[in-house]
């Protein structure tokens, strides 16, 4: 049995999983002030969107990063 094929279609699947929230990053970054604006009108305090903002595209770089690069999904996956 080759374990190799096994292995790197595992990493491809993970590679195009992970498209998905590397998709959504850009918006998040390039309309900032948007979407923090959005979530001030739901009723947030003027700090938390923004706090909220960075946190939403710390973890989703972070949980993408883990997806591709780590074996253990589980982590990963609790990030996104």
């Amino acid at each position: 049995m080759d374990l190799t094929k096994i292995y790197s279609l595992n990493f491809i699947e993970r590679l195009l999983l992970s498209a998905i929230f590397i998709n959504a990053m850009p918006g998040k970054i390039t309309n900032f002030a948007t979407q923090a604006e959005y979530i001030t009108n739901k009723g947030f305090p003027e700090p938390f969107p923004m706090i909220m903002m960075i946190g939403a595209i710390a973890l989703l770089l972070a949980g993408t990063i883990l997806l591709i690069f780590i074996e253990r999904i589980k982590v990963a996956c609790s990030l996104l």
